[in-house]
Protein backbone atom coordinates (compact mmCIF):
# COMPACT_ATOMS: atom_id res chain seq x y z
CA UNK A 1 0.00 0.00 0.00
CA UNK A 2 2.90 2.36 0.82
CA UNK A 3 4.51 1.58 -2.55
CA UNK A 4 1.24 2.34 -4.34
CA UNK A 5 0.98 5.67 -2.46
CA UNK A 6 4.52 6.67 -3.44
CA UNK A 7 3.78 5.82 -7.06
CA UNK A 8 0.63 7.95 -6.97
CA UNK A 9 2.59 10.85 -5.46
CA UNK A 10 5.17 10.55 -8.22
CA UNK A 11 2.46 10.67 -10.90
CA UNK A 12 0.90 13.74 -9.30
CA UNK A 13 4.29 15.50 -9.12
CA UNK A 14 4.91 14.82 -12.82
CA UNK A 15 1.44 16.08 -13.67
CA UNK A 16 1.90 19.21 -11.54
CA UNK A 17 5.25 19.93 -13.15
CA UNK A 18 3.78 19.63 -16.62
CA UNK A 19 0.95 21.94 -15.61
CA UNK A 20 3.42 24.54 -14.34
CA UNK A 21 5.35 24.49 -17.61
CA UNK A 22 2.12 24.86 -19.61
CA UNK A 23 1.00 27.86 -17.54
CA UNK A 24 4.41 29.54 -17.79
CA UNK A 25 4.14 29.76 -21.57
CA UNK A 26 0.38 30.32 -21.87
CA UNK A 27 0.47 34.10 -21.59
CA UNK A 28 3.62 34.37 -23.71
CA UNK A 29 2.47 32.24 -26.64
CA UNK A 30 -1.15 31.18 -26.78
CA UNK A 31 -2.62 34.61 -26.13
CA UNK A 32 -0.20 36.23 -28.54
CA UNK A 33 -1.44 33.93 -31.30
CA UNK A 34 -5.13 34.14 -30.48
CA UNK A 35 -5.36 37.86 -29.92
CA UNK A 36 -2.67 40.15 -31.37
CA UNK A 37 -2.20 43.05 -28.94
CA UNK A 38 -2.40 46.69 -29.87
CA UNK A 39 0.98 48.36 -29.63
CA UNK A 40 2.23 51.89 -29.22
CA UNK A 41 5.58 52.11 -30.91
CA UNK A 42 8.00 54.66 -32.27
CA UNK A 43 7.08 55.90 -35.73
CA UNK A 44 8.98 57.81 -38.39
CA UNK A 45 7.84 60.53 -40.76
CA UNK A 46 7.20 57.83 -43.37
CA UNK A 47 4.56 56.09 -41.27
CA UNK A 48 1.18 57.08 -39.94
CA UNK A 49 1.17 57.12 -36.11
CA UNK A 50 -0.29 53.90 -34.73
CA UNK A 51 -3.04 55.78 -32.91
CA UNK A 52 -3.60 59.14 -34.58
CA UNK A 53 -6.97 59.86 -32.95
CA UNK A 54 -6.64 62.22 -29.98
CA UNK A 55 -8.81 62.86 -26.96
CA UNK A 56 -11.31 65.25 -28.52
CA UNK A 57 -14.73 64.23 -27.24
CA UNK A 58 -13.76 62.41 -24.04
CA UNK A 59 -12.50 63.96 -20.84
CA UNK A 60 -10.76 61.81 -18.24
CA UNK A 61 -10.63 64.54 -15.62
CA UNK A 62 -11.80 63.65 -12.14
CA UNK A 63 -15.56 64.21 -11.83
CA UNK A 64 -16.54 67.05 -9.51
CA UNK A 65 -18.54 66.33 -6.37
CA UNK A 66 -22.19 66.21 -7.36
CA UNK A 67 -25.48 66.47 -5.52
CA UNK A 68 -27.32 63.31 -4.59
CA UNK A 69 -29.96 63.84 -7.27
CA UNK A 70 -27.40 64.25 -10.07
CA UNK A 71 -26.25 61.44 -12.31
CA UNK A 72 -23.19 59.46 -11.12
CA UNK A 73 -19.89 59.44 -13.00
CA UNK A 74 -20.36 58.04 -16.52
CA UNK A 75 -17.15 56.01 -16.26
CA UNK A 76 -17.47 52.44 -15.06
CA UNK A 77 -14.56 50.48 -13.62
CA UNK A 78 -14.66 46.69 -13.77
CA UNK A 79 -12.52 43.87 -12.39
CA UNK A 80 -12.20 42.18 -15.77
CA UNK A 81 -9.77 44.85 -17.04
CA UNK A 82 -6.41 45.90 -15.59
CA UNK A 83 -3.37 48.03 -16.41
CA UNK A 84 -0.31 46.29 -15.05
CA UNK A 85 3.35 45.35 -15.29
CA UNK A 86 4.06 41.85 -16.61
CA UNK A 87 7.56 40.40 -17.04
CA UNK A 88 8.37 40.61 -20.77
CA UNK A 89 8.16 37.26 -22.59
CA UNK A 90 11.93 37.00 -23.01
CA UNK A 91 12.44 36.69 -19.23
CA UNK A 92 11.63 33.00 -19.17
CA UNK A 93 13.46 32.35 -15.89
CA UNK A 94 11.17 34.83 -14.12
CA UNK A 95 8.05 33.26 -15.63
CA UNK A 96 9.18 29.72 -14.81
CA UNK A 97 10.29 30.44 -11.24
CA UNK A 98 7.28 32.54 -10.26
CA UNK A 99 5.05 29.95 -11.92
CA UNK A 100 6.68 27.19 -9.88
CA UNK A 101 6.12 29.15 -6.68
CA UNK A 102 2.45 29.75 -7.47
CA UNK A 103 1.90 26.14 -8.51
CA UNK A 104 3.57 24.87 -5.35
CA UNK A 105 1.27 27.05 -3.25
CA UNK A 106 -1.80 26.03 -5.28
CA UNK A 107 -2.56 29.66 -6.10
CA UNK A 108 -6.32 29.92 -6.84
CA UNK A 109 -5.59 32.63 -9.42
CA UNK A 110 -2.94 30.56 -11.20
CA UNK A 111 -4.96 29.97 -14.37
CA UNK A 112 -6.55 33.41 -14.48
CA UNK A 113 -3.61 35.77 -13.99
CA UNK A 114 -0.10 35.92 -15.46
CA UNK A 115 2.67 37.10 -13.11
CA UNK A 116 1.78 40.78 -12.72
CA UNK A 117 1.92 43.97 -10.70
CA UNK A 118 -1.34 45.92 -10.86
CA UNK A 119 -1.02 49.64 -11.54
CA UNK A 120 -4.66 50.57 -12.22
CA UNK A 121 -7.16 47.93 -11.10
CA UNK A 122 -10.09 47.76 -11.47
CA UNK A 123 -9.91 49.70 -14.74
CA UNK A 124 -12.33 51.32 -17.15
CA UNK A 125 -14.91 49.46 -19.12
CA UNK A 126 -14.20 50.32 -22.75
CA UNK A 127 -15.62 49.74 -26.20
CA UNK A 128 -13.55 47.77 -28.71
CA UNK A 129 -12.75 49.85 -31.78
CA UNK A 130 -14.68 49.03 -34.93
CA UNK A 131 -11.88 50.18 -37.22
CA UNK A 132 -11.22 47.22 -39.47
CA UNK A 133 -10.26 49.50 -42.37
CA UNK A 134 -7.37 51.06 -40.46
CA UNK A 135 -4.26 48.91 -40.89
CA UNK A 136 -2.56 50.69 -38.00
CA UNK A 137 -5.08 49.35 -35.50
CA UNK A 138 -4.60 45.61 -35.07
CA UNK A 139 -7.85 43.66 -34.84
CA UNK A 140 -8.64 42.15 -31.46
CA UNK A 141 -11.96 40.67 -32.53
CA UNK A 142 -10.44 37.38 -33.62
CA UNK A 143 -11.11 35.95 -30.17
CA UNK A 144 -14.70 36.56 -29.08
CA UNK A 145 -15.53 37.10 -25.43
CA UNK A 146 -17.69 34.73 -23.47
CA UNK A 147 -21.42 35.44 -23.62
CA UNK A 148 -21.48 36.29 -19.93
CA UNK A 149 -18.69 38.85 -20.23
CA UNK A 150 -19.40 42.23 -18.63
CA UNK A 151 -17.93 43.89 -21.71
CA UNK A 152 -20.57 42.36 -23.96
CA UNK A 153 -23.60 43.34 -21.85
CA UNK A 154 -24.51 46.37 -23.95
CA UNK A 155 -25.02 45.96 -27.71
CA UNK A 156 -22.90 48.44 -29.74
CA UNK A 157 -26.00 50.28 -31.07
CA UNK A 158 -26.99 51.15 -27.51
CA UNK A 159 -23.66 52.81 -26.75
CA UNK A 160 -24.73 56.04 -28.44
CA UNK A 161 -24.73 58.81 -25.86
CA UNK A 162 -22.76 56.65 -23.42
CA UNK A 163 -19.41 57.94 -22.16
CA UNK A 164 -17.78 54.54 -22.58
CA UNK A 165 -14.34 55.27 -24.13
CA UNK A 166 -12.91 53.58 -27.19
CA UNK A 167 -9.95 51.24 -26.85
CA UNK A 168 -7.68 53.41 -29.00
CA UNK A 169 -8.51 56.44 -26.85
CA UNK A 170 -7.59 54.47 -23.75
CA UNK A 171 -4.24 53.44 -25.25
CA UNK A 172 -3.52 57.01 -26.35
CA UNK A 173 -4.14 58.27 -22.83
CA UNK A 174 -2.01 55.52 -21.29
CA UNK A 175 0.85 56.46 -23.61
CA UNK A 176 0.58 60.11 -22.63
CA UNK A 177 1.57 58.96 -19.12
CA UNK A 178 4.13 56.26 -19.92
CA UNK A 179 6.14 58.39 -22.32
CA UNK A 180 7.11 60.50 -19.30
CA UNK A 181 8.72 57.48 -17.59
CA UNK A 182 11.96 55.84 -18.68
CA UNK A 183 12.38 52.03 -18.63
CA UNK A 184 13.71 50.62 -15.35
CA UNK A 185 14.75 47.34 -13.74
CA UNK A 186 12.80 45.36 -11.15
CA UNK A 187 14.28 42.84 -8.70
CA UNK A 188 11.93 40.33 -7.09
CA UNK A 189 14.23 39.85 -4.12
CA UNK A 190 12.02 39.50 -1.04
CA UNK A 191 8.69 38.16 0.18
CA UNK A 192 5.90 40.07 1.83
CA UNK A 193 2.60 39.19 3.48
CA UNK A 194 -0.54 40.99 4.52
CA UNK A 195 -3.91 39.98 5.88
CA UNK A 196 -5.46 38.95 9.18
CA UNK A 197 -7.41 36.13 10.79
CA UNK A 198 -9.67 35.54 7.78
CA UNK A 199 -7.41 36.40 4.85
CA UNK A 200 -3.75 36.18 3.92
CA UNK A 201 -1.66 37.00 0.87
CA UNK A 202 1.93 36.05 0.08
CA UNK A 203 3.65 38.21 -2.51
CA UNK A 204 6.98 39.16 -4.04
CA UNK A 205 8.27 42.68 -3.51
CA UNK A 206 9.25 44.44 -6.77
CA UNK A 207 12.39 46.34 -5.76
CA UNK A 208 13.14 49.10 -8.26
CA UNK A 209 15.29 51.29 -6.02
CA UNK A 210 18.47 50.68 -8.02
CA UNK A 211 19.34 51.01 -11.70
CA UNK A 212 20.77 48.06 -13.61
CA UNK A 213 24.19 49.66 -13.02
CA UNK A 214 23.69 49.58 -9.26
CA UNK A 215 22.95 53.29 -8.84
CA UNK A 216 20.55 54.06 -5.98
CA UNK A 217 17.48 55.75 -7.49
CA UNK A 218 15.90 56.64 -4.15
CA UNK A 219 17.61 59.00 -1.73
CA UNK A 220 16.67 61.77 0.71
CA UNK A 221 15.87 64.12 -2.17
CA UNK A 222 13.98 61.59 -4.29
CA UNK A 223 11.89 59.18 -2.23
CA UNK A 224 9.69 57.91 -5.07
CA UNK A 225 10.86 54.91 -7.05
CA UNK A 226 10.38 54.58 -10.83
CA UNK A 227 7.48 52.16 -10.33
CA UNK A 228 5.74 54.55 -7.94
CA UNK A 229 6.23 57.43 -10.36
CA UNK A 230 4.83 55.35 -13.22
CA UNK A 231 1.74 54.47 -11.19
CA UNK A 232 1.31 58.10 -10.17
CA UNK A 233 1.47 59.30 -13.78
CA UNK A 234 -1.11 56.71 -14.81
CA UNK A 235 -3.41 57.64 -11.95
CA UNK A 236 -3.13 61.30 -12.89
CA UNK A 237 -4.23 60.36 -16.41
CA UNK A 238 -7.11 58.23 -15.08
CA UNK A 239 -8.11 59.86 -11.76
CA UNK A 240 -11.28 57.80 -11.52
CA UNK A 241 -9.13 54.65 -11.04
CA UNK A 242 -7.65 55.22 -7.59
CA UNK A 243 -8.23 51.85 -5.94
CA UNK A 244 -4.49 51.11 -5.76
CA UNK A 245 -3.92 54.19 -3.56
CA UNK A 246 -7.16 54.18 -1.56
CA UNK A 247 -5.16 53.56 1.63
CA UNK A 248 -3.13 56.69 0.97
CA UNK A 249 -0.15 55.18 -0.83
CA UNK A 250 0.75 52.72 -3.57
CA UNK A 251 2.06 49.33 -2.37
CA UNK A 252 3.31 47.43 -5.44
CA UNK A 253 3.39 43.66 -5.14
CA UNK A 254 3.35 40.52 -7.27
CA UNK A 255 0.86 38.11 -5.70
CA UNK A 256 1.95 34.49 -5.29
CA UNK A 257 -1.17 33.11 -3.62
CA UNK A 258 -4.14 33.85 -1.39
CA UNK A 259 -4.79 32.01 1.89
CA UNK A 260 -7.47 31.79 4.56
CA UNK A 261 -5.34 33.62 7.14
CA UNK A 262 -2.14 35.59 7.58
CA UNK A 263 -0.62 32.69 9.53
CA UNK A 264 -1.10 30.41 6.53
CA UNK A 265 0.55 32.95 4.25
CA UNK A 266 3.55 33.20 6.55
CA UNK A 267 3.78 29.40 6.72
CA UNK A 268 3.75 29.29 2.92
CA UNK A 269 6.71 31.65 2.82
CA UNK A 270 8.66 29.27 5.06
CA UNK A 271 7.65 26.39 2.80
CA UNK A 272 9.09 28.08 -0.28
CA UNK A 273 12.33 28.88 1.52
CA UNK A 274 12.65 25.25 2.58
CA UNK A 275 12.26 24.22 -1.08
CA UNK A 276 15.13 26.51 -2.15
CA UNK A 277 12.67 29.00 -3.60
CA UNK A 278 13.71 31.87 -1.36
CA UNK A 279 13.31 35.16 -3.20
CA UNK A 280 16.50 36.71 -1.81
CA UNK A 281 18.72 34.02 -3.33
CA UNK A 282 17.08 33.66 -6.75
CA UNK A 283 18.02 37.06 -8.25
CA UNK A 284 14.89 37.38 -10.38
CA UNK A 285 15.19 40.57 -12.44
CA UNK A 286 13.54 42.01 -15.52
CA UNK A 287 13.33 45.31 -17.38
CA UNK A 288 10.06 47.22 -17.40
CA UNK A 289 9.95 48.90 -20.80
CA UNK A 290 6.20 48.57 -21.37
CA UNK A 291 2.94 48.13 -19.51
CA UNK A 292 0.02 45.90 -20.46
CA UNK A 293 -3.71 46.37 -20.76
CA UNK A 294 -5.25 42.99 -19.93
CA UNK A 295 -8.82 41.78 -20.22
CA UNK A 296 -10.65 38.59 -19.36
CA UNK A 297 -13.97 37.31 -20.64
CA UNK A 298 -16.43 36.24 -17.98
CA UNK A 299 -15.80 35.42 -14.34
CA UNK A 300 -13.74 32.34 -15.13
CA UNK A 301 -11.79 33.66 -18.10
CA UNK A 302 -8.04 34.00 -18.38
CA UNK A 303 -6.54 37.48 -18.69
CA UNK A 304 -5.08 38.08 -22.15
CA UNK A 305 -3.21 40.98 -23.71
CA UNK A 306 -5.31 43.64 -25.37
CA UNK A 307 -2.60 46.29 -25.69
CA UNK A 308 0.98 46.96 -24.71
CA UNK A 309 2.24 50.51 -24.25
CA UNK A 310 5.91 51.45 -24.24
CA UNK A 311 7.77 53.60 -21.72
CA UNK A 312 9.95 56.59 -22.54
CA UNK A 313 10.00 59.44 -25.03
CA UNK A 314 11.12 57.13 -27.84
CA UNK A 315 8.41 54.49 -27.30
Amino acid sequence: QSSQSNENDHVMNVFSGATAIWMAVAFRTVTALSRPPLRVQKTSSHHTPLFSRRMTSLSFSKPEETAVDQEPSPFKTIHSVTVCVVPPPEYGIVWDTVGKMRQTLKDPGYYRWPPHINLLYPFLKFDHDDDADNDNVKSIHETSLNEDSELSEIPPKQLQGNHQPQLSDIVDKLHSATRECDPFEIRLNSFGTFGGKKRGVLWLFPDDSQSKDGVNLCDEKNTSSPLQILQQRLEEAFPMCRDQTKLGHFSPHMTLSHFESLDEAQAAQEKLSALNLDAASLELTFIVDKIYLLERGGDGGQFVRVAEVGLGQHS
